[in-house]
């Protein structure tokens, strides 16, 4: 039961996880649902990868954007870049 409570924590958050976990049969709160985050060993493991995509996203539609750099082989969000400028992406 602690493993599926990881998952939904790492999945859904406080208030979300809390909300699902009761129709999992193991209702608990949100606070309880963000001890479980803090628990967890959370270290990213690096590794190069070979094949990355790289899009523009909106902080907000029409006034702000931000770089988003993922890596298409594990599909997994590499970093979040605060604007869209060529020289920040370079760095």
């Amino acid at each position: 039961m602690p493993e599926r409570l990881s998952k939904m924590a790492l999945e859904l958050g406080g208030n979300k996880g809390a909300n699902i976990s009761r129709f999992a049969g193991v209702p608990v709160s949100p606070s309880t649902v963000i001890r479980i985050l803090k628990k967890l060993d959370t270290k990213q493991h690096f590794t190069t990868s070979w094949i990355i995509g790289i899009d523009d996203y909106a902080f907000k539609k029409g006034c702000s954007y931000g770089t988003i750099i993922v890596d298409l082989q594990t599909r997994q969000v590499i970093d979040l870049l605060p604007d869209c400028e060529a020289s920040t992406l370079a760095k």
